[in-house]
């Protein structure tokens, strides 16, 4: 069973990356409207350490719908932070 209001950060998680975070295999609306991209690499939310797409999840099931977190992260060896606002499915797929 899953929670309707489950919190969803918008992407698809691809590959675990050696020592530590996420590749960013699909983007959905809120977090491609905040400015992550496929092929980024997402290695913190509000700055605790995201070591793999379950400790990703982990740490956005504390989290509502319609909270805002910072996820940092590279690209192309470039350091980002974005401020995404987390959605629930329903509003993902509208």
């Amino acid at each position: 069973f899953l929670n309707p209001e489950r919190p969803f950060l918008g992407i698809g998680l691809g590959a675990p990356v050696r020592g530590g975070g996420v590749v960013v295999a699909s983007v959905q609306r809120n977090a491609g409207q905040a400015g992550i991209r496929p092929g980024d690499v997402i290695l913190t939310i509000d700055g605790s350490k995201v070591g793999n797409g379950a400790s990703l999840l982990k740490l956005l099931v504390k989290r509502q719908a319609g909270d805002k977190v910072k996820v940092g992260g590279l690209r192309d060896g470039t350091p980002f932070e974005y401020e995404v606002t987390l959605m629930t499915r329903e509003q993902l797929d509208k």
